[in-house]
């Protein structure tokens, strides 16, 4: 479980995300999830390959975004997020 400080640290992040790119804070932590996972994987996505993968919204199933990452002769990954701020 997070502690008082991480959380912290996730509101900071979060409210910087907001703050920049003008996102309600659900958004705006989608986009702090997304920049980070895929930074952490070595795949640094932009801003507009970020909102590209967001589809969060009505009927939307229960997801809120999709990433799909080619791999030159090898299958694609599929990437499928929910997230709850």
């Amino acid at each position: 479980m997070a502690n008082r400080l991480q959380l912290e640290t996730v509101r900071r992040f979060v409210d910087k995300y907001r703050t920049d790119l003008g996102l309600e804070p659900s958004r705006a932590f989608l986009h702090f999830v997304l920049d980070k996972y895929f930074l952490h994987r070595g795949n640094n996505l932009n801003e507009s390959e970020i909102e590209e993968s967001i589809i969060d919204g009505s009927g939307d199933g229960g997801i809120d975004a999709i990433y799909i990452e080619e791999n030159p002769g090898r299958n694609p990954v599929v990437y499928i997020f929910q997230s709850k701020y």
